[in-house]
């Protein structure tokens, strides 16, 4: 990377960590969604993986994989599920139709799980520090939704990976 890239990179990664610390989610969202080359929208092909979209929406190939890891844990804080329901009223007329919207965790920790199992899958097998990142982001949002096997199953690939190769 050069000087301006690295500096881009440790910009954007600041920033995300103070929405998180602020707890300034709709921020932090919006900022997820303005970043065209994050992981989980582009449906892979970021820095050198293998790209299941076209070049255009792959982005730039110089974005380091740190930055779709902290950008994929970061969904989940900030999915919202929109829920519409149907009403019929007892004087016979028309139904009518409410959305709302409701933030759960769940459905948060869910689509960051499967941003990071996306990432997992298109991470090249020699970047060790990357795969222990993905590990324990999953690790924590397992235990977070109290799914303990899953939990487990991603500090065990963990130790797998620290004991091939030691930090």
């Amino acid at each position: 990377l050069d000087s301006h890239q690295t500096d881009l990179v440790e910009i954007l990664t600041l920033q995300c960590h103070a929405w998180i610390k602020l707890k300034k989610y709709m921020e932090l969202g919006l900022q997820i969604d303005r970043w065209s080359f994050c992981h989980h929208l582009t449906g892979g092909g970021g820095n050198g993986g293998a790209s299941k979209s076209s070049a255009s929406t792959a982005g730039p190939t110089w974005i380091p994989w740190s930055l779709h890891i902290l950008a994929a844990s970061s969904l989940q804080y900030t999915t919202a599920v929109t829920t519409a329901t149907t009403t019929a009223p007892a004087s016979g007329g028309s139904d009518t139709t409410t959305s709302s919207t409701k933030s759960t965790a769940d459905t948060g920790l869910v689509t960051a799980a499967d941003a990071l199992c996306a990432i997992r899958a298109d991470l090249p097998p020699d970047l060790y520090s990357e795969r222990l990142q993905v590990e324990q982001a999953l690790a924590n949002i397992f235990v977070r939704r109290k799914d303990w096997r899953l939990a487990l199953q991603a500090l065990q690939r963990m130790m797998d990976l620290l004991s091939e190769h030691p930090v």
